[in-house]
C-alpha cells in the first residue's frame, strides 16, 4: 500500500505544481528490524500553508495543513486505512486547504 502511495504522490506532483505547490520532501523508507515502513511527504504553498502527511505503521495516515500568518491548522487527521481506499477520497480535505489556504471542515 505504501508503494503505492509513494507512486501515487510522485505522479501528483506534476497536478500540484499547477497551482504552485512544490513537493519539499517525498520518502519512502523501508521496514527495518525495528520500525515498520513509512512515507513521508512535505508540500509548500508560497505565501498560503505547509502540508505534511505520513503514512506509519500497517495502515495508518496523519496529515496537516497549516496556515503561515496565523499557525492554525486548516485539516488535519489521524486515520486508518484499507487497502480498498480511494487515495483521492482519502486525502480530499488535505488538498482542498493545502491548494485554498482555507480551513476545511
Amino acid at each position: 500500500m505504501k508503494e503505492d502511495f509513494f507512486k501515487w504522490m510522485t505522479d501528483k506532483k506534476s497536478f500540484l505544481s499547477k497551482y504552485g505547490i512544490d513537493t519539499e520532501k517525498l520518502t519512502y523508507k523501508e521496514e527495518s528490524k525495528n520500525d515498520y515502513s513509512c512515507v513521508i511527504v512535505h508540500h509548500y504553498n508560497p505565501n498560503k500553508c505547509l502540508g505534511h502527511i505520513e503514512m506509519f505503521g500497517v495502515n495508518m495516515v496523519f496529515f496537516e495543513v497549516i496556515d503561515f500568518n496565523s499557525g492554525e491548522r486548516l485539516a488535519i487527521e489521524h486515520t486508518e486505512f484499507d487497502y480498498e481506499n480511494d487515495f483521492n477520497v482519502l486525502f480530499e480535505s488535505y488538498f482542498t486547504a493545502l491548494i485554498s489556504g482555507e480551513k476545511v471542515d
